[in-house]
């Protein structure tokens, strides 16, 4: 629940006199709470009037409630427990005692204290102690699940103070009666509630009475979508609490706007609160206020399509309720976890049963509609379409009755989906037109871009595909204003990736409706989009990436890489560990590299709230202005994924074509294993894998490649220069080594890839602001090992043939801060070390420096003004790619970080091999001539003396292919020494990571 417990609320007005000083001054002052207890104790056992100062104590324990409730809990305890007060100020000790557990999030043990206080009071009939114990009984046997006592004792307590006349005690009653029927989601008896609790209270006294009536009518409000009206009362609320110095109340107010912003799209804002009220929380110990932003941040992170992070978060919750005996939550906890799981294609039925019993028995409609809503979804999902639609209807009807009109309109969503499976799309129609008068505009973000999908669709079923085109692109731009709410970088990822479903059918559309021009900026919107967002935030501000919680990020990425050290040592038999700490270490790892991932999410959710953060999305690439942008010398390929298979857009500067490929994606990710299963033969068997036989075989599976992918648009390729871009299915794919005629393409064609045209367009303007270091030298960094030492002749290979400006730094000279001054100053940066890619949580690839790995964030931080990168580590292009064409891994990390191209591999390659690319690569960078030239003689050396792709093809340019001042002529080949200190061992195995979480793309 997110209302505001009213605690120990003092009676009388804030403007109330202090007291008096008394002997106690000292103890009250004391910072250190312990301490504190002792001086009050020594003080009550000396006193002659005890029971005044215990009564001092316990209103000095009310100031502490909301400011320090631990601190409270202590001083009324002691109050409590001392033997000559009378059974009144015990009880009012405990009653305090219990308001201080309530804030700590110890709803059971608070109710205990009251219980005690009430058999004191039976003694002394006192009836105004009576009633104020039983109101305060009500909010923790709420949370408790224990709703008829809670009644009851409302109802005990309303009868006494109705009986004294008492106005403020009433109001008391009223924001516990409030709270209560807000927890049974009953959100119009709530607010009247409030609404008598307000009118019982004096406009100009009870500050923080008339706070809390505030907040937790404003949560109310939210629920039934008056937004405005609740953002006001947050408002005024929290400047109530500000201005009494109360933090923890301050911070109950933040999570609750937290949940405000998030309802209404605006995530980046949400986890930002959230961030703020964990921390004063976690200070405090309030185990029950960090389940709650935990359960929260668990809704916020599925609908930025974040399964795992959601039912993680989901299971603290879980965990931090049952702790607290709270067990609606707990249930609302299962709830979200069994979404998270549906979404990751799992079946959540018994935790999904677990919870509606709990929801049923509490009486909970909206939390049964919410279960029902979800297994509807789950039918759905196996076809059961009939139990889908009476599981679908309840749960419309559940929400209707609570008026939560938007989840509601979910409800009514899930309906026409199952509409127009049946094929009635103008059934859907309606059903949809419905739900958006319904709404009357306040349609939160998710359910504008979801009711106009499915409006597309259902058209485009009945037949109107205009109009179904028109709809889908409505969405994508509704989708695009709300987007820029969302933090950078992983969160972006996922978001648009859990969306990629919209932007297919959109393109899919326009291309029906005959509008391939629209459909190819359609699909160039659906690219790599939280790229291009990197890209435009550094190009506007011209500044690497901010380190952000800079003590605490360095704190875990030493110990993380230390963790990875000791792996690497124990994979490459360095350094051998048992068993058991071998599991240990692993444990340690991936609890490390959670809390960073975390961690920096936070932070990049923290920098999108910053003043200086980029507030809104990039402006879409035109074809226009791509074609404007494009040299003569260059066609882009553009590759998607449709419902009826791969499609290709095809532009150059004076031309732009469409064409249906005729083969589906399966189909080229089928093919292209076939090719990688050519490539693993060469770790084992060498010799055979280079025989006639196999080069004839490997040749023929990237010749059906190239006649599914490159056939029907071929003659459309008339230029020098071929950018591809591919889709996800074809990440990987080696365009250059296609077959082409007698020879292969590259041969004929220079090639490079971009993740797309917008990162494409990117990579080149950066070409102009290269001229700094037109003329900086060529810098090595190489840390070779006992299970990779070719890596230093490497090195020295590299530097010769570059003469003697060439910078080398080997071992422990090649460090993060060389790194990254180099890459500063450098015309040319060779990175040669041992590389790691991450398909589990793509932000920790890295590569390993001499004092540390360096990841992707780390990269991000980094000034990159090279005019190439060369990643000549095992696999180093190795990365995935997102739903949402968006790369994952280091070669992301140096685009952003200003790299215009970068050389890496997309397979493990022989020493003798890689030694011969790096040497005529790099002489011809060292004679002036452009990268995508260097790389041509490169392949050609190479093709020379190892005729399989395997070979030749392994390392793949990404970004711009032109690049370097200068001429243009092609530079000697020449054999170059290396220094007589380097042994080179007579055979060798292919080059490798030394790293078991190596894991090649497939």
């Amino acid at each position: 629940m997110r209302v505001v417990n009213i605690g120990t609320t003092p009676r009388t007005p804030v403007t109330a006199a202090e007291p008096a000083p008394t002997p106690l001054d000292a103890a009250f002052a004391e910072p250190d709470t312990r301490a504190a207890v002792a001086l009050l104790r020594a003080e009550l056992s000396r006193s002659e009037q005890s029971d005044a100062m215990a009564e001092l104590i316990i209103k000095a324990a009310v100031n502490q409630v909301r400011r320090d409730p631990r601190r409270a809990f202590a001083f009324a305890r002691a109050a409590a427990a001392h033997g000559n007060a009378t059974p009144q100020t015990v009880a009012r000790a405990l009653r305090v005692a219990g308001g201080a557990l309530v804030s700590l999030g110890r709803p059971r043990l608070a109710v205990a204290h009251y219980d005690r206080a009430l058999r004191l009071l039976d003694v002394t009939a006192d009836a105004g102690d009576l009633a104020a114990v039983e109101v305060k009984r009500i909010h923790p046997l709420s949370l408790l699940g224990r709703h008829a006592e809670a009644l009851a004792a409302a109802s005990r307590a309303l009868r006494i103070r109705e009986q004294l006349a008492d106005a403020i005690g009433i109001a008391e009653i009223e924001i516990a009666l409030g709270d209560q029927r807000y927890r049974q989601d009953h959100y119009r008896e709530a607010l009247r509630h409030y609404t008598r609790a307000r009118n019982c209270l004096a406009p100009d006294k009870y500050r923080r009475l008339r706070a809390i009536v505030d907040c937790n009518s404003a949560n109310c409000l939210e629920a039934l979508q008056r937004y405005g009206a609740a953002s006001r009362l947050f408002e005024r609320a929290r400047a109530a609490f500000e201005k009494d110095g109360l933090r923890p109340t301050v911070a109950q107010v933040d999570h609750n706007r937290a949940y405000f912003a998030f309802v209404r799209g605006r995530y980046a804002e949400a986890l930002t609160l959230y961030e703020r009220a964990e921390a004063i929380s976690t200070e405090l110990g309030d185990e029950r206020q960090l389940a709650q932003v935990a359960l929260e941040r668990a809704e916020v992170h599925l609908q930025m399509g974040m399964p795992r992070d959601a039912r993680r978060q989901a299971e603290i919750a879980a965990e931090r309720f049952g702790r607290v005996s709270m067990v609606k939550e707990r249930a609302q906890s299962l709830v979200l976890q069994a979404l998270a799981t549906i979404v990751e294609g799992g079946t959540p039925d018994e935790v999904l049963d677990e919870a509606r019993a709990v929801f049923t028995a509490e009486g909970s409609g909206v939390w049964v509609a919410e279960c029902d809503l979800l297994a509807a979804a789950g039918a759905e999902s196996r076809g059961e379409l009939l139990t889908a639609r009476v599981l679908a209807t309840s749960a419309h009807d559940g929400f209707a009755r609570a008026g939560r009109v938007a989840r509601a309109v979910s409800a009514d969503i899930v309906l026409a989906r199952l509409d127009r499976a049946a094929g009635r799309p103008l059934d859907a129609l309606a059903r949809l037109d419905g739900a958006t008068d319904r709404l009357g505009g306040l349609a939160g973000p998710w359910l504008e871009v979801e009711i106009l999908r499915h409006r597309g669709l259902a058209l485009l079923a009945s037949g109107d595909t205009a109009g179904g085109a028109a709809d889908l692109a409505h969405a994508m731009d509704a989708l695009d204003r709300h987007r820029g709410s969302v933090p950078a970088d992983d969160c972006m990822i996922a978001f648009l990736s859990s969306r990629s479903a919209l932007f297919a059918e959109t393109v899919d559309a326009l291309l029906r409706a005959g509008r391939p021009a629209i459909a190819f900026e359609a699909c160039e919107r659906a690219k790599a989009r939280a790229l291009t967002d990197l890209l435009e935030r550094r190009a506007s501000s011209g500044q690497p990436a901010a380190a952000l919680s800079v003590v605490r990020t360095r704190r875990l990425e030493d110990a993380l890489h230390a963790s990875y050290s000791r792996l690497r040592r124990h994979a490459s038999g360095l350094d051998e560990l048992t068993v058991e700490r071998l599991a240990t270490v692993r444990r340690e790892t991936a609890s490390l590299e959670t809390e960073l991932a975390e961690g920096r999410r936070r932070d990049a959710a923290a920098a999108d709230e910053s003043p200086d953060a980029t507030a809104s999305a990039t402006v879409p690439l035109t074809l226009g202005r791509l074609q404007s942008r494009l040299d003569g010398d260059t066609t882009l390929i553009e590759f998607t994924e449709l419902p009826d298979g791969l499609h290709a857009f095809v532009v150059s500067r004076t031309s732009f074509a469409h064409c249906r490929l005729g083969v589906d994606a399966p189909t080229i990710q089928s093919r292209a294993q076939r090719f990688r299963f050519h490539l693993a033969k060469f770790d084992v068997a060498a010799a055979l894998a280079s025989s006639e036989l196999s080069l004839r075989a490997t040749r023929s599976n990237l010749s059906e490649l190239a006649a599914a992918l490159l056939g029907p648009v071929r003659e459309l390729i008339t230029t020098r220069r071929l950018v591809v871009v591919p889709s996800p299915a074809l990440n990987g794919v080696p365009f250059h080594a296609f077959p082409d005629g007698a020879g292969w393409l590259s041969e004929t064609v220079d090639v490079a890839y971009a993740p797309s045209a917008a990162v494409y367009l990117h990579c080149a303007a950066r070409d102009v602001s290269r001229r700094s270091v037109r003329e900086g030298p060529t810098t090595v960094l190489a840390v070779p090992d006992d299970a990779a030492p070719l890596i230093e002749r490497e090195a020295w290979v590299v530097a010769n043939a570059h003469g003697p400006t060439a910078q080398v730094f080997v071992r422990e000279q090649a460090t993060i801060a060389r790194f990254r001054e180099a890459a500063r100053t450098s015309r040319v940066l060779h990175i040669a070390t041992h590389g790691m890619f991450r398909p589990d949580e793509p932000s920790l690839s890295c590569v390993n420096l001499a004092d540390g790995w360096l990841d992707l964030h780390g990269v991000y931080e980094t000034d990159v003004r090279a005019e190439i990168v060369v990643l000549s580590a095992c696999e180093s292009g190795v990365a995935g790619v997102a739903a949402a064409g968006d790369p994952l891994g280091l070669l992301r990390g140096f685009l952003v970080a200003g790299a215009p191209r970068v050389l890496a591999s997309q397979w493990r390659v022989s020493d003798a091999s890689a030694a011969l690319f790096m040497e005529t690569f790099h002489l011809q960078l060292a004679a002036r001539v452009g990268a995508e030239t260097a790389l041509r003689e490169a392949r050609a050396e190479v093709r020379r003396r190892f005729p399989h792709p395997y070979h030749w093809a392994a390392f793949f340019l990404y970004g711009h292919p032109g690049g370097a001042a200068g001429t243009t002529r092609r530079a000697p080949c020449a054999t170059l020494s290396t220094p007589a200190t380097i042994a080179v061992p007579a055979s060798s195995n292919a080059r490798s990571l030394g790293r078991v979480s190596c894991v090649p793309t497939t």
